[in-house]
C-alpha cells in the first residue's frame, strides 16, 4: 500500500462523512467516444483536447473500472454515505451522462436529480438556488443523522455484521452490464425524481414512536404492510420518497434483522407512459434497482 493510501485511510477516512458525486460517469459515457470523431477540426481552432483523458472516459473503460472498482471495495465497509446526483437536462440536444452511468449501483448509495445541464450542475447562483437546496438537504440529513443517538440491535450475536463483500470484478462483468442497461429505463424514475424534498424537519414526525412506522420496520408488527393514505396533494409522495432516503429507515430495518436490506421505490404515473404506469414498467424497474444495490 503506498504512503498516500495510508494516510486517507487512517487520517481522512475517519473524518470522511459521505461524498456527493454530481453528474459523474462512473461507468463512462459514449459521448467520450464521439468527442473523439471532431477531434482533428477543434484542435484547429481551441486548445488541443486531451486524448487520453477522453479514452478514459468512454464507456467501459478499464481506467474507470478500476477507479470504481478500489472505491467500490471502501463503500462495501459501509463507512462512507454516497449520494449522486444526475443532470436533468441536456447540453446541446445531448445526455452527457446517462442515469445508468451516474450511479455507481452500490448498497447504501442514494440518488437524486439537479435540473440543469452538464456543464451547469456544479453552478449555483446563491443559496436559496433550488439545485443548491436539494445539495444542502442531502447534506443535512447526513450532519442530522451524524449526531442522532445510534440505535442498539436487539440481535447482539449479530452486530458484527457488515454489507456483504461484492464478488471481484461484478460491476464490471460485460453480462452484468448488458443486463442493467436493458432494464434501465430512466423514464420510469421521472416521477419519483419530480417529487421535491420537503422543508427541513417537516416529516421528521415519521420516526416518531407513537407514529408506528419505526416499529414495523422493526419487526415489531407481524403485518408487512404499512399503509400510508391521504388525500390528493396532501404529500404522500414526498413522504414516501422523504422515508425511502432516510438513515433511519435502514437503521430500523437493521434492528430488525443484520441481513442486508434492500430498498426499492416504484412511482406510478397515471398520466405518464407505459413504463410509468404498467405493471411490467414496475417490475422491470424493481429488479433494475435491486441489481444495481445487490450486484452479487
Amino acid at each position: 500500500m503506498s504512503r498516500n493510501e495510508n494516510s486517507f485511510l487512517n487520517e481522512i477516512l475517519p473524518a470522511t462523512l459521505g461524498v456527493i458525486f454530481l453528474g459523474t460517469p462512473h461507468h463512462g459515457s459514449n459521448i467520450a467516444s464521439l468527442a473523439k470523431i471532431p477531434f482533428e477540426t477543434t484542435r484547429l481552432f481551441f486548445q488541443k483536447p486531451n486524448t487520453k483523458i477522453l479514452r478514459a472516459l468512454e464507456a467501459n473503460s478499464e481506467v474507470l473500472d478500476r477507479i470504481t472498482r478500489s472505491f467500490g471495495q471502501l463503500l462495501a465497509t459501509g463507512q462512507i454515505k454516497v449520494h449522486s446526483f444526475q443532470e436533468e437536462l441536456d447540453t446541446k440536444g445531448i445526455r452527457i451522462v446517462d442515469g445508468f452511468s451516474s450511479t455507481i449501483g452500490y448498497p447504501e448509495e442514494t440518488r437524486g436529480t439537479l435540473y440543469a445541464n452538464h456543464r451547469d450542475i456544479a453552478k449555483f447562483s446563491s443559496a436559496k438556488d433550488v439545485k443548491f437546496e436539494r445539495l444542502a438537504s442531502v447534506l443535512r440529513r447526513w450532519i442530522d443523522y451524524s449526531t442522532r443517538p445510534q440505535p442498539v440491535s436487539n440481535n447482539p450475536t449479530r452486530s458484527d455484521s457488515k454489507t456483504p463483500d461484492l464478488p471481484e470484478g461484478s460491476i464490471f462483468d460485460k453480462q452484468y452490464q448488458k443486463c442493467l442497461r436493458s432494464l434501465n429505463v430512466p423514464e420510469a424514475r421521472d416521477r419519483i425524481q419530480d417529487v421535491q424534498p420537503p422543508h427541513a424537519a417537516t416529516y421528521d414526525w415519521l420516526f416518531d414512536s407513537q407514529v408506528g412506522f419505526c416499529d414495523w420496520l422493526k419487526g415489531k408488527h407481524k403485518t408487512l404492510t404499512y399503509w400510508i393514505y391521504g388525500k390528493p396533494g396532501s404529500g404522500k409522495s414526498t413522504l414516501m420518497k422523504f422515508a425511502m432516503e432516510h438513515p433511519m429507515t435502514r437503521e430500523s430495518l437493521k434492528i430488525n434483522s443484520n441481513d442486508f436490506w434492500i430498498v426499492t421505490g416504484y412511482f406510478f404515473h397515471d398520466r405518464g407512459t407505459e413504463v410509468q404506469k404498467s405493471i411490467e414498467g414496475f417490475l422491470r424497474e424493481l429488479l433494475y434497482q435491486i441489481l444495481c444495490q445487490r450486484p452479487d
